[in-house]
């Protein structure tokens, strides 16, 4: 047999029919079958076409209303579109053969763009309410002051206190008002509740959300409103150390030369009063004296930097050791009343470094929402 009769046998194996056959689910998608006329010559029978053209449409007036309306017709118009993308989805899935994925490259896109313009108006209102109550006053007040910023005057314990309280304060209030449904709980930190809010929001949102709430989960027990970190100090014995006096916002703990006793401080204390503050009080068996001490509602933290974190933290324990000018060295255990990341963690490595919830805490994203500019 010729090479040329081989060539015209293998192309017989195919006519008309193999082509019918092959596009016939795209074919279907958009041509009628056969059918009588409707009155004016138009095809009785609809097709997937039809509906995603009406689909189409649908969008294109909810999309002029919500231009030239309210908040109610921008939610109308998420909803259309939101109805869109699950329509047009099921059209796509409906066409048997191998056309799907075609399909899907031609008829996705419109419905997309037109989901993602309709949720930017709602990322608009969050971003604005996000600048204005968690981005400038954290920017301009606490990210300026200690704990957060290792130099600078200390932040005003009520507003640390109502920037991370849960529910109800400032980071925790808008989320749950306006980013609950977009941004889920994952484990101990967040994410995107699907791929719509992945393309609408930054994800430095996520990294913020997850320290922030690192903070909240340290400061405020389960259910309370007020910040209040509870635990037990010890004071070791050592050579040259007659006597050891550790106060609290007023709460003191005293060693004198003898067994090492556990005693429980709360921080902050609600009864300081005026007596907001942390010292530690030496005295040598030679007599000699020496006092550090650190002022303010944080200065609890700021006498623990003072120190020198000791190995490694386990669980709920960690050890900070004091060198006193005179020579001599104290030791303070610590033993927190629940777990946490508050007092030490660990960030790029694995060694544990003191404060690090606070130190590390990272700037309130510019803007939460993409394509967005930034916080005046």
């Amino acid at each position: 047999m010729s090479v040329d009769r081989m060539i015209d046998r293998e192309e017989q194996q195919f006519g008309p029919h193999d082509v019918e056959r092959a596009f016939a689910g795209l074919v279907g998608f958009g041509v009628p079958p056969d059918a009588p006329a409707a009155p004016g010559g138009a095809s009785s029978v609809r097709t997937a076409i039809d509906s995603y053209q009406e689909m189409l449409v649908a969008l294109r007036d909810a999309k002029g209303l919500a231009l030239s309306g309210g908040d109610e017709e921008s939610r109308q118009y998420l909803a259309a579109a939101t109805k869109a993308r699950t329509g047009a989805r099921g059209l796509i899935r409906s066409v048997e053969g191998g056309e799907g994925p075609w399909l899907r490259t031609l008829l996705s896109p419109p419905v997309n763009l037109a989901l993602r313009d309709a949720r930017s108006g709602p990322v608009r209102t969050v971003a604005a309410a996000w600048c204005d109550l968690v981005a400038k006053p954290f920017r301009n007040g606490l990210g300026s002051r200690y704990p957060f910023a290792r130099t600078g005057p200390d932040a005003a314990m009520a507003d640390v206190a109502e920037f991370f309280r849960p529910e109800k304060g400032v980071v925790w209030g808008l989320y749950k008002k306006t980013l609950e449904g977009t941004v889920e709980r994952s484990g101990d930190g967040f994410r995107f509740a699907d791929n719509a809010a992945e393309a609408s929001y930054r994800p430095e949102l996520l990294t913020f959300l997850h320290q922030a709430q690192e903070i909240t989960t340290g400061l405020f027990p389960e259910g309370a409103q007020d910040p209040s970190v509870s635990f037990s100090v010890r004071v070791r014995p050592a050579p040259r150390i007659a006597t050891a006096f550790l106060q609290v916002d007023g709460q003191s703990v005293e060693y004198r030369d003898g067994p090492e006793e556990w005693h429980a401080i709360a921080w902050p204390n609600k009864s300081a009063g005026g007596s907001r503050g942390a010292s530690l009080r030496v005295r040598a068996t030679d007599g000699t004296e020496e006092t550090i001490q650190r002022d303010g509602d944080f200065g609890f933290l700021r006498l623990l930097e003072q120190g020198t974190l000791e190995g490694d933290p386990a669980g709920r324990d960690f050890a900070i050791s004091f060198k006193m000018a005179f020579g001599a060295t104290v030791v303070v255990d610590f033993r927190t009343d629940r777990s946490g990341p508050l007092f030490f963690g660990a960030r790029g490595g694995n060694r544990a470094l003191l404060l690090e919830a606070f130190h590390s805490f990272p700037p309130t994203p510019p803007s939460i929402g993409i394509a967005m500019a930034s916080c005046e």
